[in-house]
């Protein structure tokens, strides 16, 4: 396992063109491909999953693997890190509710890897909203290692083989 991603559900939410919805399925393929690991938890594989069904057709008709292709990557043991999240401080640290769940996920994480001697760890939030990805970048995130990043970007680190 090279670099850990926590993938927001807006990265699948707001798929509504072509271009993003290639993003995401370059991005999962890529995952898929080399040695990365998508971490979730109960609440965000729920919410990724379906989020995945309600675009389905929309992913289909830009490409119709794609939707099978995140799947795999939400599901399967290789490359699925499944978290197991505790409530964190740091929530107060994100202004919309809604996005707590992927703060004490994120944080779950972040304390997991540290315990298991791994805090060195690239470990990359992804989202396509920039007003969560500047709320992840804070350094209460920053300092533990986290870096908070767009598609593109994570693109990148998950070509690296």
């Amino acid at each position: 396992m090279k670099h850990v991603f926590v993938l927001d559900e807006n990265v699948i939410a707001q798929v509504r063109r072509a271009a993003l919805a290639l993003q995401t399925v370059r991005l999962t393929n890529a995952i898929k491909l080399n040695c990365h690991r998508v971490a979730v938890d109960r609440a965000l594989s729920k919410k990724l999953f379906e989020w995945i069904e309600q675009r389905s057709k929309l992913f289909s008709r830009f490409f119709p693997s794609g939707p099978r292709e995140i799947r795999y990557v939400l599901s399967h043991a290789t490359k699925k890190l499944f978290v197991v999240s505790q409530e964190a401080a740091e929530r107060k640290l994100i202004r919309d509710p809604d996005d707590w769940f992927l703060v004490d996920l994120t944080v779950s994480l972040l304390d997991t890897l540290q315990a298991e001697g791994q805090s060195g760890r690239t470990v990359l939030f992804v989202s396509s909203d920039s007003e969560t990805r500047e709320c992840f970048s804070r350094k209460e995130f920053s300092e533990r290692g986290l870096k908070a990043v767009p598609i593109e970007e994570a693109l990148k680190y998950a070509q690296e083989q």
